[in-house]
């Protein structure tokens, strides 16, 4: 998956979801909560959503959430689409619409099992398959290394 790489950069990295800072990132320094903020406030980056919680409906405020989640996502999508061909182009842009519509129309999404360590369930791979999706991975696992006896 494509993840913020930790510190001070706004930069992308591929990434699995177990995260562990500590042998992944030995020699990063990572930002206090202070240094962030300051960054934030530099760069122009608004920190309300605090402030919206205070002032709306528990409703209105997942609405509000909701819908920024699926314009984030589809600002992603449109980030990643300059990546790959013509063709594909409007493939992942369905995948994505599809995959995030689910959450501001109420719908209940429902859950796929898949086998242990696999690239995800096998109706992902139909799914991409009828699209005519190609992947194309280049992500390499890093071994963790163990954190050491206690």
């Amino acid at each position: 998956m494509m993840a913020k790489s930790p510190g001070m950069s706004f930069n992308c990295e591929e990434t699995e979801l177990d995260l562990s800072y500590s042998s992944r990132y030995k020699d990063l320094k990572l930002p206090d909560a202070y240094e962030r903020l300051i960054l934030d406030v530099f760069s122009g980056i608004q920190i309300n959503s605090l402030d919206l919680m205070n002032y709306m409906k528990p409703g209105e405020y997942l609405r509000h959430y909701l819908t920024r989640l699926k314009q984030r996502s589809q600002n992603l999508l449109l980030m990643s689409m300059e990546v790959v061909d013509q063709k594909n182009q409007m493939n992942s842009w369905q995948i994505g619409i599809s995959s995030t519509q689910g959450l501001t129309d109420g719908q209940s999404l429902r859950r796929l099992k898949q086998a242990y360590k696999s690239r995800g369930p096998k109706e992902s791979d139909k799914l991409c398959h009828d699209r005519d999706f190609i992947y194309t991975g280049t992500y390499k696992w890093n071994k963790p290394e163990p954190a050491g006896k206690l």
